[in-house]
């Protein structure tokens, strides 16, 4: 599904938009940072960006979007429609991948599993796949509390189980004023611990592919 947006006003949906149209572009150096990019080296920002009307991207539309078509069967099999919606999405060098899910304050982190019971079985065969791949806890709930923290990771697993060199960005914006959010990294990592701990995921806050990026909205206005 392809959901076209408007201009974003506030919160992470302004933030997210202005630093994929930023001419320094610290997503991309954050990725670099990272080890997910060479020297040099750059993304496109397939979504969203103003000349497709700020789009953004789910279930089969983002794989097609992202040039991953050819595994819209294997996503059927693997979650049913209705799963995440991307903040973000860009193609790197060597056909790499870059997802983004983009949080502006702490309550944005909460959330819960509502899915019919049929997508629900298929949600959760598909979650306990991650969790192995995670080296998670396999009792840990993940359909509820950090729900979409957990989905996330669990369609970054599918691409690269799938041969894809795939990242997901995890951005944490400062200084949003107007929606009280943390003004440090601090912030964020305090409540990040209580994700990592409910999800039982191992507390050595590193996950193969995972960047946790921490913007200032100062900045990026600034850019």
């Amino acid at each position: 599904m392809r959901v076209p947006r408007q201009v974003g006003t506030r919160g992470s949906h302004k933030w997210i938009q202005q630093a994929v149209a930023s001419q320094g572009d610290p997503l991309t150096s954050a990725f670099t940072a990272a080890g997910a990019l060479r020297a040099g080296e750059s993304i496109e920002w397939l979504s969203p960006i103003a000349s497709d009307e700020w789009a953004e991207y789910r279930d089969s539309a983002f794989l097609e979007r992202v040039g991953c078509g050819h595994l819209l069967s294997e996503l059927a099999h693997f979650w049913p429609t209705g799963g995440p919606q991307w903040d973000a999405l860009g193609r790197g060098p060597r056909n790499s991948v870059f997802l983004i899910e983009a949080k502006a304050h702490i309550s944005e982190m909460d959330s819960n599993c509502h899915a019919s019971p049929g997508s629900r079985f298929l949600i959760q065969q598909s979650l306990s796949q991650a969790k192995t791949a995670y080296g998670a806890k396999p009792e840990a709930d993940w359909l509820s509390g950090y729900y979409q923290y957990a989905n996330r990771l669990a369609h970054l697993h599918f691409l690269r189980r799938n041969g894809v060199s795939a990242w997901l960005g995890l951005v944490y914006f400062l200084n949003d004023h107007d929606m009280s959010g943390p003004q440090t990294s601090g912030g964020w990592k305090q409540d990040l611990a209580l994700v990592y701990e409910h999800l039982g995921l191992p507390t050595s806050g590193e996950i193969p592919g995972v960047v946790d990026i921490f913007l200032d909205c100062h900045k990026v206005a600034a850019t």
